[in-house]
Protein backbone atom coordinates (compact mmCIF):
# COMPACT_ATOMS: atom_id res chain seq x y z
CA UNK A 1 0.00 0.00 0.00
CA UNK A 2 1.39 3.38 -1.02
CA UNK A 3 2.14 6.16 1.66
CA UNK A 4 -0.33 8.22 -0.44
CA UNK A 5 -3.04 6.21 -0.32
CA UNK A 6 -1.98 5.29 3.83
CA UNK A 7 -2.55 8.98 4.11
CA UNK A 8 -5.37 9.58 2.07
CA UNK A 9 -7.61 7.13 3.91
CA UNK A 10 -6.01 8.64 8.00
CA UNK A 11 -7.71 11.82 6.74
CA UNK A 12 -11.08 10.55 5.05
CA UNK A 13 -11.35 8.69 8.53
CA UNK A 14 -11.50 11.86 10.74
CA UNK A 15 -13.68 13.19 8.48
CA UNK A 16 -17.40 12.87 10.23
CA UNK A 17 -18.57 12.82 6.50
CA UNK A 18 -16.22 11.65 3.82
CA UNK A 19 -18.22 12.91 1.19
CA UNK A 20 -19.42 15.86 2.33
CA UNK A 21 -16.45 16.83 3.98
CA UNK A 22 -12.99 19.43 3.41
CA UNK A 23 -9.65 19.19 4.04
CA UNK A 24 -7.24 22.34 3.60
CA UNK A 25 -3.60 21.66 3.19
CA UNK A 26 -1.16 24.26 4.30
CA UNK A 27 1.90 23.85 1.77
CA UNK A 28 4.84 25.93 2.81
CA UNK A 29 5.92 28.88 0.17
CA UNK A 30 9.69 28.00 0.39
CA UNK A 31 10.18 25.59 -1.94
CA UNK A 32 13.49 24.37 -0.63
CA UNK A 33 11.44 24.12 2.53
CA UNK A 34 9.08 21.00 0.91
CA UNK A 35 9.93 18.56 -1.63
CA UNK A 36 9.47 18.06 -4.76
CA UNK A 37 6.78 15.41 -4.77
CA UNK A 38 4.48 17.81 -2.75
CA UNK A 39 4.92 20.68 -4.89
CA UNK A 40 3.67 19.09 -7.83
CA UNK A 41 1.11 16.99 -6.15
CA UNK A 42 -0.92 19.83 -4.52
CA UNK A 43 -0.24 22.92 -6.71
CA UNK A 44 -3.13 22.41 -9.03
CA UNK A 45 -5.11 22.40 -6.25
CA UNK A 46 -3.57 25.91 -4.85
CA UNK A 47 -6.13 28.60 -3.35
CA UNK A 48 -5.16 32.39 -3.85
CA UNK A 49 -4.75 32.87 0.18
CA UNK A 50 -1.37 33.55 1.57
CA UNK A 51 -0.41 33.46 5.48
CA UNK A 52 1.54 36.25 6.02
CA UNK A 53 1.68 36.85 9.35
CA UNK A 54 3.84 35.14 11.92
CA UNK A 55 1.69 33.99 14.81
CA UNK A 56 4.19 31.98 17.39
CA UNK A 57 7.43 33.45 17.50
CA UNK A 58 8.30 36.47 19.89
CA UNK A 59 10.55 38.94 19.24
CA UNK A 60 14.25 38.57 18.05
CA UNK A 61 13.02 35.12 17.15
CA UNK A 62 10.06 36.81 14.85
CA UNK A 63 12.81 39.21 13.24
CA UNK A 64 14.53 36.34 11.90
CA UNK A 65 12.08 34.36 10.69
CA UNK A 66 11.26 37.62 8.59
CA UNK A 67 14.71 37.88 7.36
CA UNK A 68 14.60 34.65 6.24
CA UNK A 69 11.62 34.09 4.26
CA UNK A 70 11.81 35.32 1.23
CA UNK A 71 7.98 36.97 0.72
CA UNK A 72 5.98 39.57 1.32
CA UNK A 73 5.35 38.93 5.16
CA UNK A 74 3.26 41.51 8.18
CA UNK A 75 4.89 42.13 11.59
CA UNK A 76 4.09 38.93 14.04
CA UNK A 77 1.40 38.77 16.60
CA UNK A 78 4.47 38.35 18.75
CA UNK A 79 6.76 40.70 17.57
CA UNK A 80 6.82 43.65 20.17
CA UNK A 81 7.21 40.19 22.89
CA UNK A 82 10.42 39.20 24.54
CA UNK A 83 12.15 36.73 22.35
CA UNK A 84 15.94 35.45 22.28
CA UNK A 85 18.02 34.13 19.64
CA UNK A 86 21.66 32.84 20.45
CA UNK A 87 24.51 31.31 18.84
CA UNK A 88 27.05 28.79 20.67
CA UNK A 89 30.18 28.47 17.55
CA UNK A 90 32.49 25.73 17.09
CA UNK A 91 35.45 25.41 15.63
CA UNK A 92 36.32 21.88 15.99
CA UNK A 93 34.47 18.77 16.22
CA UNK A 94 35.78 18.06 19.35
CA UNK A 95 34.49 21.55 21.13
CA UNK A 96 30.74 20.70 19.32
CA UNK A 97 29.27 19.09 22.56
CA UNK A 98 30.94 21.37 24.68
CA UNK A 99 29.39 24.34 22.84
CA UNK A 100 25.92 21.98 22.95
CA UNK A 101 25.88 21.84 26.38
CA UNK A 102 26.86 25.52 27.29
CA UNK A 103 23.73 26.51 25.01
CA UNK A 104 21.39 23.95 26.85
CA UNK A 105 22.53 24.93 30.36
CA UNK A 106 22.12 28.48 28.86
CA UNK A 107 18.51 27.91 27.82
CA UNK A 108 18.10 25.80 31.13
CA UNK A 109 18.17 29.25 32.82
CA UNK A 110 15.17 30.38 30.98
CA UNK A 111 13.06 27.37 30.74
CA UNK A 112 13.85 25.71 34.44
CA UNK A 113 14.48 21.52 33.84
CA UNK A 114 14.51 22.34 29.79
CA UNK A 115 10.79 20.47 29.73
CA UNK A 116 10.21 23.12 27.16
CA UNK A 117 12.75 22.95 25.47
CA UNK A 118 13.82 20.57 22.18
CA UNK A 119 16.96 19.97 20.17
CA UNK A 120 16.75 19.92 16.62
CA UNK A 121 19.26 18.34 14.70
CA UNK A 122 20.68 19.15 11.29
CA UNK A 123 21.44 15.65 10.83
CA UNK A 124 19.75 13.08 7.95
CA UNK A 125 18.11 11.00 10.30
CA UNK A 126 19.32 11.44 13.76
CA UNK A 127 16.91 9.06 15.96
CA UNK A 128 18.55 6.59 18.03
CA UNK A 129 21.71 6.77 15.25
CA UNK A 130 22.34 10.60 15.63
CA UNK A 131 26.10 11.50 17.59
CA UNK A 132 23.91 13.15 20.29
CA UNK A 133 21.73 10.29 21.05
CA UNK A 134 22.20 9.91 25.00
CA UNK A 135 24.31 12.10 25.33
CA UNK A 136 24.68 13.23 28.81
CA UNK A 137 24.28 16.82 30.33
CA UNK A 138 24.91 17.61 34.02
CA UNK A 139 23.69 20.82 36.00
CA UNK A 140 24.21 22.72 39.40
CA UNK A 141 20.84 22.45 39.80
CA UNK A 142 20.40 19.08 38.77
CA UNK A 143 23.47 18.06 41.44
CA UNK A 144 21.06 19.25 44.23
CA UNK A 145 18.34 17.15 43.33
CA UNK A 146 17.33 13.67 45.07
CA UNK A 147 19.98 10.86 43.78
CA UNK A 148 18.12 8.94 41.12
CA UNK A 149 20.34 5.90 42.28
CA UNK A 150 21.04 5.10 38.37
CA UNK A 151 25.33 4.90 38.59
CA UNK A 152 26.51 2.00 35.68
CA UNK A 153 28.97 0.77 38.40
CA UNK A 154 28.79 -2.62 37.58
CA UNK A 155 29.65 -2.78 33.73
CA UNK A 156 32.70 -0.69 34.64
CA UNK A 157 34.22 -3.28 36.58
CA UNK A 158 33.34 -6.04 34.71
CA UNK A 159 35.22 -4.06 31.84
CA UNK A 160 37.92 -4.08 33.54
CA UNK A 161 38.38 -7.53 35.60
CA UNK A 162 35.80 -9.79 33.62
CA UNK A 163 38.78 -10.53 31.82
CA UNK A 164 40.61 -11.83 34.68
CA UNK A 165 37.77 -14.01 35.92
CA UNK A 166 35.66 -12.06 37.29
CA UNK A 167 31.76 -12.94 37.22
CA UNK A 168 28.81 -10.77 36.74
CA UNK A 169 26.86 -12.97 39.88
CA UNK A 170 30.03 -12.00 41.95
CA UNK A 171 28.29 -8.22 41.98
CA UNK A 172 25.07 -7.00 43.32
CA UNK A 173 22.44 -5.07 41.51
CA UNK A 174 22.05 -2.07 43.92
CA UNK A 175 22.20 1.12 42.60
CA UNK A 176 25.70 1.81 44.08
CA UNK A 177 28.13 -0.98 45.36
CA UNK A 178 27.86 -1.84 49.13
CA UNK A 179 30.64 -3.20 51.91
CA UNK A 180 29.62 -6.67 50.66
CA UNK A 181 30.82 -5.77 46.75
CA UNK A 182 33.62 -4.11 47.86
CA UNK A 183 35.05 -7.17 49.98
CA UNK A 184 33.68 -9.61 47.32
CA UNK A 185 36.13 -7.50 44.33
CA UNK A 186 38.94 -7.21 47.08
CA UNK A 187 39.12 -11.08 47.53
CA UNK A 188 38.83 -11.60 44.12
CA UNK A 189 41.44 -9.46 43.65
CA UNK A 190 43.71 -11.04 46.68
CA UNK A 191 42.95 -14.33 44.57
CA UNK A 192 44.21 -13.30 41.49
CA UNK A 193 46.97 -12.03 42.80
CA UNK A 194 47.85 -14.82 44.51
CA UNK A 195 47.68 -17.39 41.85
CA UNK A 196 49.41 -15.17 39.59
CA UNK A 197 51.91 -13.81 41.74
CA UNK A 198 55.05 -14.16 39.58
CA UNK A 199 53.58 -13.32 36.46
CA UNK A 200 52.06 -9.90 38.12
CA UNK A 201 55.94 -9.38 39.60
CA UNK A 202 57.10 -9.52 36.49
CA UNK A 203 54.82 -6.79 34.96
CA UNK A 204 55.55 -3.11 34.86
CA UNK A 205 53.64 -1.18 36.69
CA UNK A 206 52.06 1.64 33.90
CA UNK A 207 50.74 4.41 36.75
CA UNK A 208 51.83 5.79 40.31
CA UNK A 209 50.11 4.21 43.16
CA UNK A 210 46.95 5.98 44.44
CA UNK A 211 46.88 8.08 41.54
CA UNK A 212 43.52 6.31 39.62
CA UNK A 213 40.23 7.83 39.69
CA UNK A 214 36.90 6.92 38.20
CA UNK A 215 35.76 9.38 35.60
CA UNK A 216 32.49 9.76 33.65
CA UNK A 217 32.08 10.90 30.13
CA UNK A 218 29.19 12.93 28.32
CA UNK A 219 27.51 9.60 27.68
CA UNK A 220 27.50 8.46 31.30
CA UNK A 221 30.01 5.98 30.97
CA UNK A 222 32.41 5.09 33.84
CA UNK A 223 36.64 4.66 33.25
CA UNK A 224 39.55 5.08 35.47
CA UNK A 225 42.11 7.72 34.67
CA UNK A 226 45.42 8.60 36.05
CA UNK A 227 47.31 11.80 36.18
CA UNK A 228 49.85 9.87 34.03
CA UNK A 229 47.95 8.53 31.93
CA UNK A 230 45.34 9.54 29.67
CA UNK A 231 44.68 5.86 28.75
CA UNK A 232 41.99 3.58 30.40
CA UNK A 233 44.11 0.79 29.33
CA UNK A 234 45.23 -0.91 31.91
CA UNK A 235 47.92 -4.07 32.54
CA UNK A 236 46.65 -6.74 35.45
CA UNK A 237 49.04 -5.44 38.09
CA UNK A 238 47.78 -1.83 38.41
CA UNK A 239 44.00 -3.08 38.00
CA UNK A 240 44.97 -5.56 40.93
CA UNK A 241 46.08 -3.49 43.11
CA UNK A 242 43.78 -0.61 42.70
CA UNK A 243 40.86 -2.91 43.19
CA UNK A 244 42.02 -4.99 45.63
CA UNK A 245 42.05 -1.56 47.97
CA UNK A 246 39.06 -1.17 50.34
CA UNK A 247 39.18 2.77 48.36
CA UNK A 248 38.27 1.58 44.84
CA UNK A 249 34.57 2.70 45.13
CA UNK A 250 35.41 6.01 47.27
CA UNK A 251 35.61 7.83 44.11
CA UNK A 252 32.95 7.08 42.19
CA UNK A 253 30.92 10.10 41.15
CA UNK A 254 27.22 10.84 42.82
CA UNK A 255 24.32 8.91 41.15
CA UNK A 256 22.41 11.49 40.85
CA UNK A 257 19.96 13.05 38.05
CA UNK A 258 21.08 14.36 34.36
CA UNK A 259 19.86 15.50 31.27
CA UNK A 260 19.87 13.16 28.51
CA UNK A 261 19.42 13.91 24.52
CA UNK A 262 17.13 11.11 23.13
CA UNK A 263 14.11 10.82 20.19
CA UNK A 264 11.04 10.33 22.40
CA UNK A 265 10.89 6.66 21.28
CA UNK A 266 14.51 6.18 23.46
CA UNK A 267 12.89 7.79 26.40
CA UNK A 268 12.42 4.15 28.49
CA UNK A 269 16.65 3.45 27.86
CA UNK A 270 17.06 6.00 30.55
CA UNK A 271 14.53 5.36 33.16
CA UNK A 272 16.21 7.16 35.69
CA UNK A 273 17.55 10.42 33.77
CA UNK A 274 15.13 13.62 32.30
CA UNK A 275 15.11 13.16 28.82
CA UNK A 276 15.03 16.31 26.56
CA UNK A 277 13.70 15.47 23.06
CA UNK A 278 16.25 15.01 20.09
CA UNK A 279 14.51 15.11 16.45
CA UNK A 280 15.11 15.95 13.58
CA UNK A 281 14.16 19.74 11.30
CA UNK A 282 11.21 17.99 8.92
CA UNK A 283 10.38 15.64 11.87
CA UNK A 284 9.48 18.69 13.82
CA UNK A 285 7.47 20.54 10.69
CA UNK A 286 4.15 22.15 11.69
CA UNK A 287 4.97 21.73 15.45
CA UNK A 288 6.40 24.31 18.31
CA UNK A 289 7.89 24.67 21.38
CA UNK A 290 8.45 27.56 23.37
CA UNK A 291 12.45 26.82 23.55
CA UNK A 292 14.83 25.34 20.05
CA UNK A 293 18.14 24.70 20.42
CA UNK A 294 19.22 24.10 16.40
CA UNK A 295 22.27 21.65 16.15
CA UNK A 296 24.27 22.05 12.33
CA UNK A 297 26.17 19.17 12.40
CA UNK A 298 26.60 16.68 9.62
CA UNK A 299 24.18 18.75 7.40
CA UNK A 300 24.13 18.03 3.58
CA UNK A 301 23.15 21.71 2.42
CA UNK A 302 24.52 21.83 -0.85
CA UNK A 303 24.13 25.84 -1.22
CA UNK A 304 24.05 28.87 1.33
CA UNK A 305 20.19 29.09 -0.16
CA UNK A 306 19.08 25.35 1.19
CA UNK A 307 20.93 26.13 4.31
CA UNK A 308 19.03 29.28 4.74
CA UNK A 309 15.98 26.98 4.07
CA UNK A 310 17.10 24.86 6.44
CA UNK A 311 17.61 27.03 9.04
CA UNK A 312 13.80 28.91 8.53
CA UNK A 313 12.53 25.73 8.93
CA UNK A 314 13.72 25.25 12.56
CA UNK A 315 14.06 28.80 13.58
CA UNK A 316 9.88 29.23 13.02
CA UNK A 317 9.64 25.94 15.43
CA UNK A 318 10.40 28.42 17.90
CA UNK A 319 7.83 30.32 20.64
CA UNK A 320 10.70 32.36 23.02
CA UNK A 321 14.01 31.14 22.78
CA UNK A 322 16.22 30.20 19.73
CA UNK A 323 19.65 29.18 20.25
CA UNK A 324 21.77 27.85 17.33
CA UNK A 325 24.80 25.83 17.86
CA UNK A 326 26.81 25.95 14.27
CA UNK A 327 30.64 25.73 13.11
CA UNK A 328 30.55 29.32 11.78
CA UNK A 329 28.36 32.12 12.20
CA UNK A 330 24.85 31.96 10.07
CA UNK A 331 23.52 34.93 11.82
CA UNK A 332 26.41 37.27 10.65
CA UNK A 333 25.89 36.04 7.08
CA UNK A 334 22.70 37.18 7.03
CA UNK A 335 23.61 40.79 7.74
Amino acid sequence: MSSYLVKTLVVNACLPEASAGRMVVFLEDIPRGVSFDAQRRFEPWRAPVSLRRNCRSAGEIEALVRQLHAGETSPGLRAGEQGEVGEWLYAAPEELFEQLRQALLAAEQRLPLLKDVVVLSAESNPGRQSIFAGYRIDSPRLHNSPPSGALEWRPAVLRYLQGLGLLESDLSSHPTPGADDVRRVQKFCAAYAAAHRRALARQPSAIKQGSLRWYMDGFGLLSLRSEQSGSDQLPPVDLVRFFGSADWAATLPPAHKAYRLAPPEGWGDFPFDQCVRLVDVPAFSGLEEEGVVFVLHNYFASDRDQLLALLYQASSRAKSLLYIVSPFSILKSLK
